[in-house]
Order: C-alpha cells, then structure tokens, then sequence
C-alpha cells in the first residue's frame, strides 16, 4: 500500500508494519482498503455520534485540525445535506 495514501498530517501516521508498537487507525473504516494485523491491540471506541459529526467537519473543511464555520454548519444541519451524510455514513 501506499504510504502517502494513508498519511493524513499526523508524523508516522500510515506506519502499520513491524516497526511501530502504537498505531492510530480508523480501521476498519473503509473495508478492503488496508489490510491491518496485530499480535494484541487495545481499542479505544469513541462515542459514534461524535465520530459522525467529526467526520462531518473532516470532509467539510478537507482538513483533521479545522472545523466549519458555526453559521454553514448550522444551515447544513437543518437542510437534507446533513441526513444525507448520515444516511451515507452509516
């Protein structure tokens, strides 16, 4: 795989061979696109409607650090925009 396809801006991020003890994953996000395996692992599960409203941000601003203004968020959360994204998501 591609490493450059997995690096998101984080150091390291995209390392998932043997030379690394911690790795951030959203695996299995997206499934067949990397194959992950592991000795042991400790999984850390976020609450899913604050992985979906992060994710909303992500996709919206093309970025993990930014979020999308309060007036544009707010105006895609009462259109179908939102519901689509969920519907899609989920």
């Amino acid at each position: 795989m591609n490493r450059k396809l997995l690096e998101m801006g984080l150091s390291g991020e995209g390392c998932i061979d043997d030379k690394v003890w911690v790795v951030k994953s959203h695996y299995p996000e997206r499934i067949g696109r990397t194959f992950f395996k592991a000795n042991k692992c400790i999984v850390i599960v976020r609450n899913p409607l604050d992985c979906i409203f992060s994710l909303f941000h992500m996709v919206g601003t093309s970025s993990h650090e930014a979020s999308l203004e309060d007036d544009l968020l707010e105006r895609a959360l009462k259109s179908k925009i939102w519901d689509e994204f969920v519907e899609q998501e989920s």
